[in-house]
């Protein structure tokens, strides 16, 4: 049975087709993006193209829960996490042959294709994770260009201002191997040392990955906020992006929380050594914010 007679065939299309984002196996998102592609069911690509800016444990993964709570907006995730792979972190999305292939060699079209391509009229803005380190090898990083050049594109880029916060978090990650809390349950962890060394190379690399990429996104449509503006007051901030990204407003819930509520000071085994060591450096201020 040829592609089209299983769409002719098919009643997902009719029936979700208005509950686009409630597609969950390849197959009905294969059906769906063949009927759009065919001009079966009517779609467009006039949709905010955008990306989230940023680094692993600032508040990526709460900002995209969120977003792909509304009903407006498909978040992938870290699309070019892996060279092995597709990083789509949405069910349904194949990573197959055919598309490792085109994503490892021609990254641009692999984009146009499957990502920046055409969607239901009810969606009104598609992006994905990008962060600062991604896409650096050879075969992707021509995409960075891509994206600076892309005059539709919009660029969200969150950054959280408790770099000791994030670092604390990332070490705490690598070793426990969980990157995301979707049960609401916040714990208290046991203390990490944490060397001054690694936290000065830490803070001084994410401040220079900052710079250069507002630096670099100068010339696109940029939306700064912070990790810490978006959990204090998460309605207003949520205004304020679905504003930027051409969508209706729709109050929304994330269906990711944070992982720990540990004050700094029992997080960190040393606190007290690392906060006089830096007493005196541009850093000192990040010893002032009690949890995580």
């Amino acid at each position: 049975m040829t592609l089209k007679q299983q769409f002719k065939k098919n009643k997902i299309i009719h029936s979700t087709y208005n509950e686009f984002k409630k597609l969950k196996t390849s197959a009905e998102i294969e059906i769906t993006n063949f009927a759009l592609d065919a001009k079966l069911k009517s779609g467009h690509t006039n949709y905010t193209k955008y990306i989230i800016l940023s680094r692993g444990r600032s508040g990526t993964n709460f900002l995209r829960g969120m977003l792909n709570s509304n009903y407006q907006s498909i978040c992938f995730g870290e699309i070019f996490r892996d060279f092995g792979s597709i990083g789509w972190d949405l069910p349904g999305y194949r990573k197959g042959a055919k598309r490792l292939n085109l994503i490892q060699n021609e990254p641009e079209q692999f984009l146009e294709k499957y990502v920046f391509r055409t969607y239901p009229e009810i969606i009104k803005s598609i992006g994905f994770k990008l962060f600062y380190y991604h896409a650096q090898n050879p075969e992707w990083k021509s995409i960075w260009s891509y994206l600076q050049q892309a005059k539709d594109l919009h660029v969200i880029h969150l950054k959280r201002e408790n770099m000791l916060a994030t670092y604390l978090s990332t070490c705490r990650a690598h070793k426990t191997k969980v990157w995301e809390n979707k049960s609401n349950k916040l714990e208290r962890n046991e203390p990490m040392i944490l060397e001054y060394e690694g936290c000065l190379e830490f803070f001084e690399k994410t401040k220079e990955f900052e710079i250069q990429t507002d630096d670099f996104f100068k010339g696109s449509k940029k939306l700064d906020i912070s990790y810490e503006d978006l959990s204090e007051n998460t309605n207003e901030e949520m205004k304020r992006v679905q504003s930027f990204l051409g969508m209706d407003y729709s109050p929304i819930k994330s269906r990711n929380y944070k992982q720990s509520v540990t004050p700094l000071s029992e997080g960190i085994k040393n606190y007290a050594e690392l906060k006089a060591k830096f007493g005196h450096t541009p850093w000192s201020g990040l010893f002032e914010v009690q949890t995580e």
